[in-house]
């Protein structure tokens, strides 16, 4: 399993340094998008085992019902722009991949840039 290949172990991980007061950013909008997100690739592939993709969207269920009551704010969804940058940045430094080969790596090739 790689570590920190994906995005919901950040978010994760946000929720967790959240939830112990070790950072002030509310992770709220990211699980929201997490949870659209997961919904959307398990209608688009419809694969019969999505567990992982099935257990993510539990586990950001879960921590939306914990936060649910907190207040949003401008700064929190900066951080989640810019923790997705990071994330971006560590993708490609990492595993040498760009975010489109990590969600669509069987269309990539087919891309007119991708050549």
């Amino acid at each position: 399993m790689k570590l920190l290949y994906y995005f919901s172990d950040w978010i994760i991980i946000w929720y967790l340094l959240y939830q112990l007061r070790i950072i002030n950013y509310n992770p709220k909008i990211a699980v929201i998008i997490g949870i659209i997100e997961n919904i959307i690739f398990l209608i688009i592939y419809n694969k019969k085992n999505n567990s992982k993709l099935n257990i993510n969207c539990v586990i950001k269920l879960l921590m939306l019902y914990t936060i649910k009551e907190t207040k949003f704010k401008i700064n929190d969804f900066n951080f989640a722009i810019f923790l997705y940058i990071l994330y971006n940045i560590f993708l490609k430094l990492k595993y040498k991949i760009s975010i489109l080969e990590y969600y669509f790596p069987k269309h990539i090739t087919q891309l007119p840039f991708s050549k």
